[in-house]
């Protein structure tokens, strides 16, 4: 197989679908946390995606729209120039996005910011002030907010500031969607890999297969320290394939990285998760979904495809739509 073709295998599998997460409770639901931050995330791939076609070398994350924070040192947006709402609608609306949203579900005005000659490692930004429409400051340390009137801040395909996800259901989803992204962003570094001919040679040149039908076995595959795993995908400030990697799953415990000595096999990357018990199962493991009310079972992503996953949304899981003062970080979804 030639070295183009290797290139298109693992390109299909950078594209290839991946069983998707199941839905949120309260996805679509008019709770004004939720809707801020997925109009922070739809504005924000508009803009990447506009940025892309205006620097053709830019690097920027595969996925863009991940509900985690993870500490990535924090974030100033004073690092980003501001953007009007005008001069953003007119280079976005209607390519990019039907609309630019200039007002966030408490009707206060969202924040853009874009360097738009992506000159530096700092691209884009955006943030609400939250219920109360007073913005905190200019800099921020990632995590949860802890009530409505927080500011919310996405920056460069992450949120940096974020509702917290403390139900059961929510720490699963948020574990799931966890190792999509970093696994989006191992293949799209593999992809990179492949494309180099030192790469290939040292390698041996063997070609990359797809995911294997059957029986996945993890033990063949080296163990990665969550530095390595960094090391690999964000090699410098201004060039990555994820804007922050995750050390932490939903439940507060190490995520796993495994990568193939030799990238050019079967078998070549992996992400896992314990679940909530936090005991990994071996390292053996038969392709299928469990029940998510079974969250003990682990989560596992390998080679473009998720290997074990949970199957559906649970039903009837919380009263609370988590837009009520008095129990606010208590869940992280809203009720229908």
């Amino acid at each position: 197989m030639t070295r183009s073709a290797r290139l298109c295998v693992v390109l299909a599998l950078v594209l290839a679908p991946a069983v998707p997460p199941p839905v949120s409770a309260g996805a679509g639901t008019p709770c004004p946390v939720e809707q801020a931050s997925e109009e922070l995330a739809q504005v924000g791939q508009a803009m990447f995606s506009w940025l892309v076609d205006q620097v053709g070398t830019l690097r920027f994350p595969l996925s863009v729209e991940p509900y985690f924070t993870c500490d990535n040192g924090g974030v100033s947006v004073d690092l980003y120039p501001v953007i009007t709402h005008a001069a953003l609608e007119a280079l976005l609306e209607p390519d990019y996005i039907a609309e630019v949203p200039e007002l966030d579900p408490w009707g206060n005005p969202y924040e853009y910011r874009l360097d738009t000659a992506a000159a530096g490692g700092r691209l884009l930004a955006i943030r609400s002030a939250g219920s109360d429409g007073v913005w905190e400051g200019t800099t921020y340390a990632a995590g949860a907010t802890a009530v409505d009137s927080e500011d919310l801040v996405w920056a460069d395909g992450v949120y940096m500031r974020f509702a917290p996800r403390l139900d059961p259901t929510s720490r699963q989803e948020l574990t799931s969607e966890q190792l999509r992204v970093i696994g989006t962003a191992f293949l799209s570094w593999l992809v990179d890999q492949v494309s180099d001919p030192a790469a290939a040679s040292a390698a041996g040149g063997a070609a990359i297969v797809g995911a294997p039908r059957g029986t996945y076995d993890l033990g063949i595959l080296t163990e990665l320290t969550h530095a390595e795993a960094r090391g690999l995908l964000i090699p410098s400030p201004s060039f990555y394939y994820i804007r922050c990697l995750p050390e932490l799953d939903g439940w507060g415990r190490p995520l796993e990285f495994r990568l193939a000595d030799n990238i050019f096999g079967a078998q070549v990357v992996s992400i896992r998760s314990a679940g909530s018990d936090g005991v990994l199962e071996g390292t053996v493991y038969e392709p299928g979904s469990f029940p998510p009310d079974d969250d003990a079972s682990d989560l596992v992503w390998a080679d473009g495809f998720y290997v074990r996953w949970f199957d559906g949304p649970r039903s009837g899981i919380f009263a609370d739509d988590f837009e009520t003062g008095g129990t606010w970080g208590t869940w992280s979804t809203c009720s229908e």
